[in-house]
């Protein structure tokens, strides 16, 4: 039997004296990081300053897993790059994936810089054509490479140019692999992946009771996420540009509840603890914040 201890003084299990593996390497973002893009910008897929049949990869950095989930790649891209969008002369749509491509097969120079490499995967045209598959888009990279996809790209029968409204975005952003328990009702339950969402709003008055508004995440998560949040008073006719400017004169008879939660959003409503003296004056903008926790896709 062996008790194996990762990277210690130059030694390590999958490398043994004086090896350490990338596998040793990426030890703790194996662990703790989800695969995804470092910051919100990182590896937007846009058109061109000048729409054509490229589409426009901005800068940035993202970590990817091999398919066994031993390893997990954090590649760089420091210069804009172009991914090429074949022609369509099929009579039909299609969609067309866009990816970063892992290629283990390749012999590292240096710096690595030729082993992560852009890559657009076409797409089947159809009436109604759906994106690749990842089985179809594993297959184009080869077996046992890794890959992430960034966007998924609309190409209409005989397009000349994509513009950023033909372009859906499937990017993630990488986060702590945190495990926490959640309660539903009285049933306890271990979730990883687990995100903390916050934001605030604010509602314009209507002389009534109640205030309602839409609130969207921008995520989705994998199951209707628990959503918390207060009141945070309201402003006259300008609405605020922070969460700071809100008059806590009346946020004691304000009230705050989430309702019609789902894994894409929920609906913000603000009441008014004396619903039969008081009513929400029109023109007033009266602001809320809160917190969503739940499980990503």
């Amino acid at each position: 039997m062996s008790h194996f201890v990762a990277i210690i003084n130059g030694k390590a299990p999958s490398g043994g004296i004086g090896g350490v593996s990338d596998a040793d390497l990426s030890n703790i973002a194996v662990n703790y990081l989800t695969e995804g893009v470092v910051l919100p910008t990182n590896y937007l897929i846009e058109q061109q300053d000048t729409p054509d049949m490229t589409v426009k990869i901005n800068t940035g950095k993202a970590y990817i897993d091999k398919s066994d989930h031993t390893i997990k790649y954090l590649t760089h891209l420091d210069t804009v790059a172009s991914g090429v969008i074949t022609a369509n002369s099929s009579g039909n749509p299609r969609i067309d994936a866009v990816i970063i491509k892992i290629n283990l097969g390749a012999t590292p120079d240096n710096y690595a810089s030729n082993v992560a490499t852009i890559v657009v995967v076409p797409g089947t045209p159809a009436g109604s054509p759906v994106a690749p598959t990842d089985g179809e888009i594993q297959t184009a990279v080869g077996a046992g490479n890794p890959y992430y996809r960034l966007a998924n790209v609309a190409v209409a029968n005989g397009a000349t140019s994509i513009i950023t409204a033909n372009i859906s975005s499937t990017r993630t952003l990488t986060h702590l692999n945190q495990t926490i328990i959640r309660q539903d009702d009285t049933a306890n339950s271990y979730v990883n992946k687990t995100v903390i969402l916050t934001g605030w709003g604010q509602i314009v008055g209507d002389n009534t009771v109640n205030l309602f508004e839409a609130v969207t995440f921008g995520l989705t998560f994998a199951s209707a996420p628990v959503v918390v949040g207060v009141v945070l008073g309201g402003v006259q006719t300008t609405p605020a540009t922070t969460i700071g400017s809100f008059s806590t004169s009346k946020a004691g008879v304000m009230s705050f509840m989430p309702i019609a939660i789902t894994t894409a959003g929920f609906t913000a409503r603000l009441g008014l603890v004396n619903a039969a003296a008081e009513a929400f004056p029109a023109g007033y903008y009266w602001g809320y914040s809160w917190i969503a926790i739940g499980q990503l896709v």
